[in-house]
């Protein structure tokens, strides 16, 4: 279960394909997006862990589903949606 502040990993690409290049920050764009939403959703439910399903991340923010899971998959690998959780004060990590 990933932890509080998640981050969404980014795509690189250094190469001169006008295609990939343009894909890879269109995916970085999509990426920073989701991070956010999440951080931001996770900080305003003032709950110490919560749960994300892509089909709600994408009517949130407009990004289709198929497109939210293929990013937001990498975080932690959860076929409808993963949770976020943070330590509470004085809590020690197990």
């Amino acid at each position: 279960m990933p932890s509080y502040p998640i981050e969404v990993p980014r795509k690189g690409y250094g190469g001169t394909d006008s295609r990939l290049r343009r894909e890879a920050e269109e995916f970085n764009r999509d990426a920073a997006i989701l991070e956010r939403h999440i951080n931001e959703t996770f900080v305003a439910s003032g709950q110490h862990r919560k749960q994300f399903l892509y089909g709600y991340i994408a009517i949130d923010t407009g990004i289709p589903q198929d497109r939210v899971r293929d990013i937001l998959f990498t975080v932690d690998c959860g076929h409808n949606g993963f949770s976020v959780w943070k330590q509470k004060d004085g809590e020690t990590g197990s």
